[in-house]
């Protein structure tokens, strides 16, 4: 399990990095304006990723279960088949809808500014034909890290985005900065490396190629469709409670400013996106205890891996706050953006350490097959989350959206975190909840709080500060850990020993 928590590790840095390197060099490219647009891709993407139904988080599951013998395979490409039939008409669907709703999208939806509106169309509709191939890329991702094929497809990811976003900087800069020549160079590498994933998982199944799926075999859903379709509710409400900021800001300010709050949200996401990291590796481990009845084994892990994600989210996001507009400044070499967008970076990333403290929580309702509580709790969410945006963007901007969504988590998360708990681990929700989440925090915020005013004091220029921010960002972590995790090293090699 090690190495493939290395792996994921690795491709999320890398991605990271990619989003560092990359974004302030189209920004220079296309603009501020194009490049919301390209920030409306984004958007547009999770939308149609609602089209998933769950059925991609669904076969990752069945992928984990049981032994790895021929019958076992045998069902799961019988499965996988099934499922790559619907996702064949889904995407079809996608492409159809992109390009029939271009039109209204950027004549009656987006304030696209100066920006020539046969351009926009063309650019929406090429979209849509590189999120349908990106779509069903996640379905062949999905079963290989069910399989713990993690660091192969890692491997894949990670040099599907230096050729998507390296190459078109090229052809952007050698060529043409056209935003159209951007996205058909994207459909290009995405057809790529859907046809990699594809070849490889079919390989990993060791199936005879003999083997002629029928259409009738599409029973082979019957078995999965009440987690696929908790999945589906799931997936869609998260869509909407993650873009109704993004398609709000899109209706109600500038195209212009949703590219400012993607960039915004693009850097508070780095704790969420680590930490995922880790827990990717770590579900399938939660399934196969979970289908095992290891029910020692899977607590044991939940609460080390729990404790110690949370206490590394908390470090990096409250450093990360505190440093936020230093960031943005060494990010994008621009006072004036900088400037708008470091505040909204520092709420979101607020945000963002809450929605990181419930990932574990998130991964272990699920490896017990039961999406009810995410439903129920995503339904809340957005119920809270429609009347806040509406009066707070339309009052404070983006910085009113970035509020509106620490608020929710600030709200939900810890009642979401020890409902979970209570019902899984033990019915001492409150004292673990204060315990491995409260009284670490407090003790990130007090140590950050000294480190940061000390930095103020001595007076670093903005480069030598990004170095401090880091260093000592470091130290509290190794602090809070030393203290808050006993034994740390021996209690993570036993888990690894024991997985």
């Amino acid at each position: 399990m090690y190495k493939n928590i290395l792996a994921n590790l690795i491709s999320r840095i890398w991605s990271l990095i990619s989003v560092f390197i990359f974004i302030p060099l189209y920004i220079h490219f296309l603009g501020i304006a194009l490049f919301g647009l390209v920030s409306f891709f984004a958007t547009m993407q999770s939308v149609l990723f609602l089209l998933d139904a769950g059925l991609s988080v669904t076969l990752r599951r069945e992928f984990s279960f049981g032994e790895n013998n021929g019958e076992n395979k045998k069902r799961k490409f019988k499965l996988l088949r099934s499922i790559e039939f619907c996702y064949l008409i889904i995407i079809t669907f996608a492409i159809g809808f992109s390009y029939l709703g271009a039109g209204f999208i950027v004549n009656k939806w987006l304030n696209i500014g100066n920006i020539n509106p046969s351009i926009a169309i063309t650019t929406i509709r090429l979209m849509g034909i590189s999120i349908a191939l990106q779509f069903l890329s996640t379905l062949y991702y999905g079963g290989l890290l069910g399989l713990e094929k993690q660091i192969v497809t890692n491997i894949y990811q990670i040099c599907w985005s230096i050729l998507k976003n390296g190459c078109v900087l090229l052809i952007l800069w050698l060529i043409t900065p056209d935003i159209r020549l951007f996205y058909l160079w994207f459909i290009f590498a995405d057809l790529l490396y859907l046809t990699i994933l594809r070849i490889k998982i079919y390989k990993s199944l060791s199936v005879d190629n003999t083997y002629n799926w029928k259409l009738q075999e599409l029973n082979n859903l019957k078995n999965i469709w009440k987690y696929a379709i908790g999945m589906l509710t799931i997936s869609i409400i998260s869509a909407f409670n993650f873009q109704l900021d993004k398609i709000t800001i899109s209706k109600v300010l500038p195209i212009s400013e949703l590219g400012i709050y993607n960039l915004a949200f693009s850097l508070s996401q780095l704790p969420v996106i680590l930490v995922n990291a880790i827990s990717v590796a770590i579900f399938p481990r939660f399934v196969y205890y979970f289908s095992t009845k290891d029910t020692k084994k899977l607590q044991r892990l939940f609460l080390l891996s729990n404790k110690i994600l949370s206490i590394f989210a908390i470090s990096v996001s409250i450093s990360m706050c505190f440093y936020a507009h230093e960031l943005f400044l060494f990010w994008t070499r621009n006072p004036e953006l900088a400037s708008k967008a470091w505040l909204p970076a520092a709420i979101l990333t607020a945000g963002s350490m809450f929605l990181t403290i419930q990932i574990m929580p998130f991964n272990l309702a699920l490896a017990h097959g039961v999406t009810k509580i995410n439903t129920f709790f995503g339904l809340i969410n957005l119920f809270i989350l429609i009347p806040l945006l509406i009066i707070l963007v339309n009052n404070y901007g983006i910085t009113g959206a970035a509020m509106a969504w620490l608020l929710i988590l600030l709200i939900l998360t810890p009642i979401y975190n020890c409902y979970v708990y209570n019902k899984f681990i033990s019915n001492k929700w409150f004292k673990w909840f204060i315990s491995d989440t409260i009284f670490p925090l407090l003790f990130v915020l007090s140590i950050s709080i000294i480190f940061y005013k000390f930095g103020t004091l001595i007076k670093l220029n903005s480069n030598y500060t990004i170095f401090y921010a880091i260093i000592s960002g470091i130290v509290v972590l190794i602090l809070v850990l030393y203290i808050f995790v006993k034994n740390i090293s021996f209690q993570i090699k036993q888990a690894i020993e024991k997985t």
